[in-house]
């Protein structure tokens, strides 16, 4: 029954009945009754008004018609009006509080009011099972007082209230990742206040959804970091993350990030070769952690070298057969692109041929390398290759056994090119010498200016004197010589139409 009343039920006797008679303690006078009369189709009786957490002894009578019964008596203890024992208010959002309590023994359902600083209250009347409550449509960065109290039929018991204020945000505000490589990179972002943790997912873009499945990460309020491992290389992926509230999930943010493609060995070449061996050199590759090398003429051979190598010799090699070479960088596992050239190592012969000596780079201009060497006797010629460093045709040209000497005019400005030469002896071929030369910048346009110069009297000649400042300024000094015949005793001055004397 409720706090302040009791519901007595019986089971009816058998018999002729002509009713009941229940004797009812008095709250306001304790130790005394009165007497009340029912119907005897009744089997119950709610005894209200009564005071709570107090015991009473009801008795009732069966009333035959031959007389009353003997009296069945019952004791009983009305509830106590208790309070909500602790309310609790939790992951704060900008438009939510979440409310919970105990329960209340004997409650029949709570009665929850939320006010806000500026006067605004609202309630809501729960049933006994509710022991939570979230309280939505609030305002964000705003103070609430929330109370709570348990119902008991219609009598309410006493209110306890707590406060709590909503957030100015519920999401986090910039996301940004960096340090990104082939297979990681790191995430960032700010700290949201009232957060009890974040959740991270990222997943590939639709357009590289079969290379990596999504995936998703909870971390605790601590973290405004993650660093994320084994990704696809070259893949962009959505970033999302989502501060949780307790067991609420607050907005999330979005962006994206696309990790960088395995890098290829650059400026990939040959130094010099032999009958049996080839050496070749190559630029670092960021990122590498070493790097395979692979030469074939059929049979395929490999060989890893630590990253901080940049130069391998072949050998053990056929004399005068071409070999394909191919380099990858290796990051982890995952292998880069291949970068390859075709060799071929010198003929037999061409050991018994004294190669070039002294081979120099002398002069580059914009669009012409000069070479030098010192005179092998004995030659019918040289040959003289070229190629881009980078990569390109090459090409080859004969000079004769005389010379010393060629200027190379088929390259381009601002460019490095491999410069091979090698000494002919009839239809023999000595090992090449190998070099490298950097062309220069030229000049796109040039301005003139013609200067009309008018003689002033007395000049008997000019001097000009011109100064190259950079590829934009030259100076041009004019120096006017004088023939200044004899003097006379006396001052004498004489006027130049640019100045005097």
């Amino acid at each position: 029954g409720p706090v302040t009343g009791r519901t007595v039920a019986w089971t009816p006797p058998l018999g002729p009945l002509e009713g009941y008679k229940i004797y009812i303690p008095r709250s306001n006078r304790p130790g005394l009754t009165y007497e009340q009369n029912l119907k005897g189709d009744v089997s119950f009786h709610l005894i209200d008004n009564l005071q709570e957490d107090k015991e009473y002894t009801v008795s009732i009578y069966a009333v035959y018609p031959q007389g009353p019964s003997d009296p069945v008596s019952t004791t009983k203890t009305t509830l106590k009006l208790l309070p909500v024992e602790k309310l609790t208010l939790e992951n704060a959002t900008t438009g939510i509080i979440q409310a919970k309590w105990p329960p209340v023994k004997g409650a029949t359902g709570y009665r929850l009011t939320w006010e806000s600083t500026d006067g605004q209250l609202q309630n809501v009347n729960l049933g006994d099972r509710y022991q939570f409550y979230m309280i939505q449509g609030l305002t964000l960065d705003t103070q609430y007082t929330v109370a709570i109290n348990a119902i008991f039929g219609d009598i309410e018991g006493p209110i306890i209230s707590a406060r709590a204020k909503t957030l100015a945000t519920s999401s986090v505000q910039t996301l940004r990742a960096s340090a990104i490589s082939t297979s990681s990179a790191l995430i960032t972002w700010n700290s949201v206040p009232g957060a009890t943790g974040y959740r991270l997912a990222w997943g590939p873009t639709p357009e590289f959804a079969g290379r990596y499945r999504p995936r998703q990460l909870a971390l605790n309020s601590s973290f405004t970091s993650h660093q994320l491992n084994h990704l696809a290389d070259n893949t962009e992926y959505v970033l999302s993350i989502y501060v949780l509230f307790g067991t609420m999930v607050g907005p999330g943010i979005t962006t994206t990030v696309k990790t960088s493609p395995l890098g290829y060995v650059s400026t990939f070449r040959v130094t010099t070769y032999s009958t049996t061996s080839i050496t070749v050199i190559w630029s670092a590759t960021v990122g590498a952690t070493e790097y395979k090398l692979t030469w074939s003429r059929g049979n395929t051979r490999n060989q890893y070298v630590e990253r901080n190598t940049l130069s391998f010799h072949i050998e053990s090699l056929s004399p005068g057969t071409l070999y394909t070479i191919s380099i990858h960088a290796m990051f982890g596992d995952a292998e880069g692109p291949p970068v390859s050239l075709s060799q071929m190592t010198a003929s037999v012969d061409s050991a018994f041929v004294q190669p070039v000596r002294d081979l120099k780079v002398t002069d580059t201009g914009s669009n012409s390398i000069k070479i030098r060497w010192r005179k092998t006797p004995g030659l019918s010629g040289y040959r003289i290759s070229w190629a881009p460093l980078r990569g390109g045709p090459e090409k080859t040209r004969l000079v004769p056994a005389g010379a010393t000497s060629y200027v190379i005019s088929e390259v381009e400005e601002s460019s490095t090119y491999t410069i091979r030469v090698s000494t002919v002896a009839g239809g023999r071929e000595g090992t090449p010498v190998v070099t490298t030369a950097r062309t220069g910048k030229g000049i796109s346009q040039c301005s003139f200016t013609c200067w009309t110069l008018s003689s002033p009297q007395g000049v008997s000649h000019f001097a000009f004197h011109i100064c190259l400042l950079d590829l934009t300024i030259i100076l041009l000094i004019i120096i006017f010589v004088f023939d200044i015949k004899p003097l006379h005793t006396g001052r004498m001055t004489q006027s130049a139409s640019q100045g005097s004397l």
